[in-house]
């Protein structure tokens, strides 16, 4: 008789046995239920042929290559690994771009059919294109009748889109009539109509177009109801409309005011409405509607870093604040912060506390007033027996005086003690850790008119910094820093091949001052690098000390000539030229030592804005030519 051996036993086996039975049914009518709506799914697609061929019939005015290529029938570098195939589904999406190549042209009966045929031999489609292009209509001449002479003056650059002799395009013609309407909204008369009147020839090769104008009466803005302050006072509200009472009415003002209110952070939904607009009052009365965001808020956030002398750190911060003080949109915030070393032994090795404040409208003006306070009261330990409190503070103001310039002042103060070290030995020490006290005052402008502030197509963007830092101040740090830039950019509409032309000049100049007569080295200027002079490696330009690292200059000089042009998909290239220098002193300025680079480079625009690769060749030297180069890769044009 065999004798059986318990190999395992356990009250709980039959149990975990039987969990994993009831597992494994329940995944396996999962996986069935899956597959089966899977096939299902795929039995319901309709079947997908490769596309053999595509016939074009019917074209004379386009090429039939210019034909294909508005569908999605053509091979392209996206799908070069694949071949294109005919989707049902996408057919009326092909006909309407087909469609709209004709009706933009002046082509405005054209209609187009799209169908195939599945070969049985080898089970591939051909594809049919049939288009019926109908007449070119043509524009002889474009009036425009009614409304207000000065008004339709202001217009007559929209109207200048639409050419004679060219094709009439509808489409553009419908934007025309948009921007008119605009113009009459912006200056009283937001009812205008406007009615367009076409007039072909009998062979409906030429039209005449004209543009019947009803301004609809004059508007002045009435009162403004505000509903949803309830934490708010409701002068808070009223002070960001740029509208009164009895004025004319202008469009941009009513979508300003909106602009303002979401700026203040205090609102998550704005609405600003006229009461019963369908009415067409002569002085139509608003609504403001908001829903406000909560006042207070309290965050605390760990992060992980690295110190030169304690390796692994971990910073906590933690901070209280109110968004809307006393229901006035002032802002006021308080946090605190530590740093702990936790590798070898957990200790603390810095402390700040902070105090912020926020006045947006100071002295009754839209002039944005911000003040920090913050205290550092040091930390002594085993590895550092000293302790350097620092006390400071920041002032900043900010002035709008339009939508494309703003102003700035600002001024910081800081003042630095140290303990358990000699005053004979103070000075010493602070130069060997770099430790200097520093107040300054500021004052920056800006005009920032570039068209978009990512991929800029035309329009410029000037600034301004000035600095003075030290002097009747006091400090460690006595200098006045003055830098200006000036970019520029236009399209190119002579060579097609560029769309854009972008240039910009940069100029900066820093002069020490007494008692020190010294400026930090972070403070001087910097050349080289991908957003200055490309094919150097950053901050590489100019004099070095004897271990090799750039000391910066106290002159900067920088010219930079760019075309930008799009290539495919996503992607765009350029072409650059590079020029400047930097000095330390104004005799040693000259054209002998400039440094000119040339390039080419690639970008692809991203959702963060484009992010290129641009490889610049170092051309010249002052007299001498060079021959090496250098790739950059950076998020963002240069200027």
């Amino acid at each position: 008789m065999t004798k059986r051996r318990k190999i395992f036993s356990s009250p709980n086996f039959s149990r975990i046995s039987r969990f994993f039975q009831v597992i494994l049914i329940v995944s396996i009518i999962i996986f069935s239920l899956t597959g089966a709506a899977l096939a299902q799914n795929k039995k319901a697609q309709p079947r997908q042929f490769v596309i053999k061929n595509i016939i074009v019939q019917g074209n004379s005015y386009f090429s039939a290559k210019k034909i294909k290529s508005q569908t999605s029938y053509t091979k392209s570098w996206i799908n070069i690994f694949s071949r294109p195939k005919i989707l049902p589904r996408r057919i009326e999406e092909n006909v309407f771009a087909i469609d709209s190549l004709y009706h933009v042209n002046g082509f405005w009966e054209a209609t187009t059919s799209i169908s195939y045929q599945v070969d049985s031999t080898d089970n591939k489609a051909v594809v049919f294109i049939n288009i019926y292009e109908g007449v070119q209509t043509r524009l002889n001449n474009l009036t425009v009748r009614g409304g207000i002479e000065n008004l339709n003056a202001k217009a007559r650059k929209s109207l200048s889109s639409l050419k004679s002799g060219a094709p009439l395009d509808r489409s553009k013609l419908a934007l025309i009539i948009f921007e008119i309407k605009a113009v009459y909204a912006n200056n009283g008369y937001p009812y205008a109509e406007i009615n367009p009147l076409i007039i072909q020839a009998e062979d409906k090769k030429i039209a005449d177009v004209i543009l019947e104008i009803n301004n609809g009466g004059l508007v002045i803005f009435g009162d403004v109801e505000l509903q949803g302050f309830k934490l708010t006072q409701p002068y808070v509200g009223k002070r960001e409309l740029t509208f009164k009472k009895g004025e004319i009415y202008k469009r941009e003002k009513v979508i300003t005011s909106q602009q303002r209110l979401y700026s203040t952070g205090l609102f998550n939904y704005i609405s600003l409405e006229a009461k019963d607009a369908k009415a067409k009052p002569k002085q139509p009365d608003f609504i403001l509607r908001v829903i406000e965001r909560k006042r207070n808020y309290i965050s605390f956030k760990v992060a992980a870093g690295q110190d030169s002398l304690k390796d692994l750190t971990a910073d906590f911060l933690g901070e209280w604040g109110n968004k809307n003080l006393w229901g006035s949109g002032k802002k006021f915030s308080f946090s605190a912060s530590s740093r702990y070393a936790i590798i070898t032994k957990l200790q603390n090795i810095k402390n700040r506390f902070k105090i912020s404040f926020t006045e947006p409208w100071f002295l009754g003006t839209r002039t944005p007033l911000g003040l920090d306070f913050f205290y550092d009261p040091g930390v002594k330990s085993v590895i550092q027996p000293y302790r350097i409190e620092e006390f400071g503070a920041n002032v900043s103001l900010t002035r709008e005086i339009r939508k494309t310039t703003r102003v700035w002042v600002g001024g910081s103060f800081q003042q630095i003690t140290i303990f358990d070290i000699s005053p004979a030995d103070e000075i010493s020490f602070r130069q060997e850790k770099g430790i200097n006290e520093r107040r300054k005052v500021s004052l920056s402008f800006e005009n920032d008119a570039r068209s978009n502030i990512f991929i800029p197509l035309g329009g410029s963007l000037t600034q301004i910094y000035l600095e003075y830092v030290g002097g009747i101040l006091e400090g460690d740090n006595n200098f006045f820093k003055i830098v200006g830039s000036w970019s520029r950019y236009f399209e190119a509409k002579k060579l097609k091949k560029f769309k854009v032309w972008a240039t910009r000049l940069k100029l900066g100049y820093i002069k020490d001052l007494p008692p020190t007569n010294y400026i930090p080295t972070f403070d001087r200027f910097y050349m080289g690098g991908a957003s200055s002079i490309r094919g150097y490696v950053e901050n590489s330009i100019g004099a070095k000390d004897s271990s090799g690292t750039p000391l910066g200059g106290n002159i900067l000089g920088l010219a930079n000539l760019e075309y930008r042009a799009d290539w495919f998909w996503k992607f765009g290239w350029n072409f650059f030229v590079d020029y400047g220098n930097i000095w330390s002193e104004t005799e040693h300025i000259s054209f002998r030592n400039i440094r000119l680079t040339a390039g080419i480079g690639i970008q692809y625009f991203s959702p963060l804005g484009p992010i290129r690769l641009d490889y610049g060749r170092r051309l010249l030297r002052g007299e001498k030519p060079l021959k090496d180069g250098r790739l950059h890769l950076s998020l963002l044009y240069s200027f």
